[in-house]
């Protein structure tokens, strides 16, 4: 359980890299053409990691007593050990598409404030 519990965790670290790098390119796309400020990009930047990583803490906290449970027990239940990580694993994917949707639609509008990209800039 403990090695499946562990590849979950780095299943993690990777889609949240993943989902990361795809806010990063659509901050840096929007910022070059809205010709967004470097400090309000960088503050919006550190604004939505702070969020994400808060958002997944506050999840992965309401688990942090099954969790240990199961990695301190050789012998729990194989179905509550199934039950307990289809919902842990729902819980982060989830929690990061939620981030990655909730983000794009902020960094979208606060570049919008910056006005429209003239026809030579969407080229």
């Amino acid at each position: 359980m403990v090695a499946l519990l562990n590849g979950f965790d780095k299943l993690y670290a990777i889609e949240h890299a993943r989902t990361l790098k795809g806010l990063s390119n659509t901050l840096n796309d929007l910022s070059t053409k809205y010709r967004m400020p470097d400090k309000e990009i960088k503050e919006l930047w550190k604004e939505c990691k702070q969020d994400i990583e808060y958002e997944h803490n506050k999840k992965m906290d309401s688990f942090k007593n099954s969790y240990n449970s199961f990695v301190m027990s050789s012998s729990k239940n194989v179905s509550a050990f199934r039950s307990f990580y289809r919902k842990y694993v729902r819980a982060w994917n989830k929690g990061l598409q939620k981030s990655e949707k909730k983000w794009n639609k902020i960094f979208a509008q606060r570049a919008s404030k910056y006005g429209v990209a003239s026809q030579k800039q969407k080229a």
